[in-house]
């Protein structure tokens, strides 16, 4: 390590505990510099606690000597806060990189804060530029980082206060070896071999860095086993040969990344902000870090347009539950939602919350409701967005049947009756859309019964009475009863009731008291003091009080009226038991 760097990080280290010595105040630079002419800079840093870490850092590079020397030398020392960011062990233990840095924050000439002008530049000890910009209140920034307090006067120079570590002269692959938030960021290029690709200063790149908390709601075991997801993935958030600044991003701009899909830069301006997009989604958490050979921008979300639809479902927390039901279905191969041979795909994703009331394991015991439960939530042959999406239009699925979409001029667009809480999820072979419930519409009244996990006790009574088969009867199944319209007593209604009590004969007569056949009732369908023979036979009074809530014999309430209506018919969920009334009543 050379002698003038040794000295330099002396001054550092003597500079900060001068400045907390001498008591700086929390105004912004300008103020009468205080003077300690008989402690060089590096002496004062070594004092002032405020500069702890700055002092161990010169220690570590062996700087002390060359800012204890005549100088004059300015150092633009960061305080203990500002390393909050940084893996402090990561940077001192690169005697290199600690020095480049280090040498970055000294100026070889006594610049006192008055003195300073608007758009000033200076050369550091490490060789590059400084830049200074001096607000109409008289605020300092060099290289946008915050002069605060006041600045200290010493024997062979000037020490002032930053609020942040000047990281410019450190390379991308340097910057993020060293910053807190990129760590897991840091060890995936490591696997991929990219460190050295982003050392590189003879090449300008533009990285968009995810944080930690970024890739950490990432399945990580996904990318751990997939060495070539992880590549594309990493390879998607680079941009070779191009240092693109947020200044430079003009509206809808498509950029190659490295991995060689397109990614959308926008800019979207109001009257009270401005906001950079990537792919539509507003994820910069940190714009125009510079270094030495690009621009870091940090980003809250990891980008996964490079990622195929199956992938990046098993890759979202927020559809992992999806994910587990395409691969039981074998939907994930290049065959499926993993095809990426040309055709673009639609799909329609449940998250995991939207999912929690499906009973999984009807799906494990009828592979084709599985499949087709599926299908009906994707469209084949088109990447629809949400400009593309129309009113009342209908696009046919993969399983035959068709979606409506609906766009509301005060409301989130949805997609028959479930809300699409985010759009234009982009991938590699098409467009996911988050909804909020499953789309059902493809399934019987029997299979929506064996799917929904609160009515798993009506659902085996159905198969107990041999009534089960009858709910999955269509219009085209000759003889048939459909449509239906099933009042669904949920798990709780059963609560104190002995079903094994009753005979067979009174067991069917329970369950076809609750099944209107050869109607769709829905909610918006049924008047008050309406009444409906039911497949027992008896009637069903029904009451609708002035709110829309619908009663039935002024027993049981549907708490859920029309569950997404189903292929033949339709489902209220009830809280209670309908008893059928006894012969003469």
């Amino acid at each position: 390590m050379s002698t003038p760097v040794r000295s330099l990080l002396s001054f550092f280290l003597g500079m900060g505990l001068l400045l907390g010595v001498v008591g700086c105040d929390s105004g912004g630079g300008g103020g009468v510099t205080p003077s300690t002419d008989e402690l060089s800079v590096v002496q004062y840093i070594q004092q002032n606690p405020d500069f702890s870490t700055l002092a161990s850092a010169i220690g570590e590079a062996g700087l002390d000597q060359d800012l204890s020397s005549e100088g004059p030398f300015t150092v633009f020392a960061p305080a203990n806060g500002a390393f909050g960011d940084l893996r402090v062990d990561a940077l001192t233990s690169d005697a290199d990189l600690l020095t480049q840095v280090l040498n970055f924050h000294v100026v070889p000439e006594d610049l006192a804060i008055d003195e300073i002008e608007d758009g000033q530049t200076v050369e550091t000890l490490e060789g590059e530029q400084l830049t200074f910009q001096v607000s109409s209140g008289g605020g300092v920034t060099v290289n946008g980082v915050a002069i605060s307090g006041r600045s200290v006067s010493a024997m062979n120079g000037t020490v002032h206060r930053l609020e942040g570590v000047l990281l410019d002269a450190a390379s991308i692959a340097e910057q993020v070896q060293v910053m807190a938030s990129t760590s897991r960021l840091e060890r995936r290029l490591k696997r991929r071999g990219l460190v050295g690709k982003l050392a590189n200063e003879e090449k300008n790149y533009t990285v968009f860095a995810p944080s930690n908390s970024a890739l950490s709601a990432v399945d990580s075991t996904r990318l751990d086993s997939d060495t070539g997801l992880e590549a594309r993935v990493l390879g998607y958030h680079v941009i070779s040969g191009e240092n693109i600044r947020a200044s430079d991003i003009q509206d809808q701009t498509t950029v190659d990344t490295d991995e060689g899909t397109g990614l959308v830069l926008g800019r979207e301006t109001s009257d009270e902000s401005e906001v950079i997009k990537l792919n539509g989604r507003d994820v910069i958490s940190t714009a125009d870090l510079t270094a030495s050979n690009g621009t870091i921008h940090m980003i809250d979300e990891v980008l996964l347009g490079a990622a195929n639809i199956a992938e990046r479902t098993a890759l979202t927390s927020a559809t992992s539950t999806l994910s587990e039901l395409i691969q039981q279905a074998g939907l994930e191969g290049s065959d499926g939602l993993g095809d990426e041979s040309g055709t673009k795909y639609t799909v329609f994703a449940p998250t995991n919350s939207a999912l929690s009331g499906i009973d999984e394991e009807s799906f494990g015991e009828n592979s084709s409701l599985l499949q087709k439960t599926l299908q009906y939530h994707v469209v084949a042959g088109e990447a629809l967005r949400a400009s593309d999406l129309a009113n009342g239009e209908e696009r046919t699925t993969l399983e035959g049947d068709p979606v409506t979409f609906s766009l509301p001029e005060d409301g989130a667009p949805s997609v028959n009756d479930a809300t699409i809480i985010q759009t234009n999820v982009e991938a590699r072979n098409g467009v996911i859309h988050l909804i909020d419930g499953p789309l059902l519409e493809a399934t019987t009244v029997g299979e929506r019964v064996d799917l929904t996990s609160k009515f798993s006790t009506l659902a085996d009574l159905l198969r107990q009475a041999n009534r089960r088969n009858i709910l999955d009867e269509t219009d085209s199944t000759l003889p048939s009863e459909a449509p239906f319209t099933l009042l669904a007593p949920t798990d709780a209604a059963f609560d104190g009731v002995d079903t094994n009590s009753l005979t067979d004969q009174e067991l069917r007569d329970l369950l076809d008291y609750h099944l209107v056949t050869d109607q769709r009732l829905r909610a918006a369908d049924i008047s008050n003091n309406q009444r409906v023979v039911s497949r027992e036979g008896a009637e069903l009074f029904f009451g609708v009080d002035e709110d829309g809530t619908v009663t039935i014999n002024n027993e049981a309430t549907v708490i859920l009226p029309d569950l997404r209506s189903t292929k033949n018919g339709v489902v209220h969920e009830i809280d209670r038991l309908l008893m059928p009334p006894s012969e003469g009543e």
